[in-house]
């Protein structure tokens, strides 16, 4: 019995908790408790899509959260477009454009981005700079219908994040275009903050361990 309520707790660590969701918004019906600042919801031009934005030329938004856990980690998620002239990091005119997330006082987040085509920024995972657009996702671009200076991209952002002591969460969002809407911008769109990372999967060598376990239970059963 042991050896089982032993496997029972293995395989019940391994498995994890599910994550439940703290904050959530989409922005269509344009509510934005909880967000000062930069609190407009615009309309994308070819479809319904509403987001929060656009931010342009330094403006912010913060979406502040309270009544959480002290010093507990959550998963911050959001959709980020890159709207209309953005120029990233160059090689032309005004620039650099670039995006920055601050979360209770660190910065998680500080790169360019650009839709011209052949113009490059410092997003994208690689080393040096990169062709604009890249780490967006592909399905997705110039779906909203901004195609000033190149299509509209879309980029899937995710954080691990802690709140403060007192249970509080500052989340500030800054669009540092060069230059301002109409020209260019940032827009926020699907923000979901949730309380626990997603559920891990059985690590490969496990099953083995589960095993032997069950194999030592069973011989020391045999000489009782």
């Amino acid at each position: 019995m042991k050896v089982l309520a032993g496997l029972a707790l293995v395989f019940g660590l391994a498995a994890g908790a599910g994550a439940s969701t703290i904050y959530q918004n989409d922005f269509e019906s344009g509510n934005t408790t909880g967000i000062s600042g930069v609190t407009t919801i615009t309309t994308a031009p070819t479809s319904v899509t509403k987001f929060l934005g656009p931010l342009a030329a330094g403006s912010s938004s913060t979406l502040t959260l309270t009544g959480l856990a002290a010093n507990a980690s959550f998963l911050l998620n959001f959709d980020l477009y890159t709207l209309n002239s953005l120029d990233g990091s160059g090689p032309g005119c005004c620039q650099p454009d670039s995006f920055k997330l601050d979360v209770n006082g660190s910065t998680l987040l500080n790169d360019t981005f650009t839709n011209n085509t052949g113009w490059l920024q410092t997003y994208g995972g690689g080393p040096g700079l990169q062709v604009g657009g890249t780490g967006s996702d592909s399905t997705l671009t110039g779906t909203l219908g901004y195609n000033y200076y190149g299509p509209d991209h879309t980029y899937h952002l995710s954080f691990g994040v802690t709140s403060y002591a007192m249970g509080q969460l500052v989340n500030v969002i800054f669009g540092n275009s060069d230059q301002g809407w109409d020209d260019e911008g940032f827009g926020i769109d699907n923000i979901v903050v949730s309380d626990a990372l997603p559920t891990v999967p059985l690590p490969a060598g496990l099953p083995l361990l589960a095993g032997g376990l069950m194999a030592f239970g069973l011989l020391r059963r045999r000489r009782g």
